[in-house]
């Protein structure tokens, strides 16, 4: 397999056609109205997948490689907010924030 090999095909085995970007923006659509579930697009699955990782205390430079990105700058943005859910948690589960004095 070649990296330019596409991931999925469509079609039959006697005429696979690769899943070109147009073909899945339309599934995914279709499969967001049948769920009811509203703004499901191709790049949301990367976005929770990113935060999913951090918050499962993925580290950023591997994230970064596996996003393909060239620098942090676009990983920070989801570890800011990894960080705040991180933040929001410890203030609603720490004994000394919630303390009844």
């Amino acid at each position: 397999m070649r990296p330019e090999d596409p991931v999925f095909d469509m079609g039959s085995p006697a005429d696979p056609r690769p899943l070109s970007p147009s073909v899945l923006r339309k599934l995914l659509d279709r499969l967001g109205e049948k769920a009811a579930v509203p703004h499901v697009f191709p790049h949301r699955f990367r976005h929770t997948f990113a935060i999913t990782y951090l918050r499962n205390q993925g580290d950023l430079f591997t994230l970064q490689s596996l996003l393909g990105h060239s620098d942090l700058a676009m990983v920070r943005r989801y570890a800011r907010v990894a960080q705040a859910d991180c933040a929001e948690v410890h203030r609603r589960a720490s004994p000394v924030d919630n303390w009844r004095l």
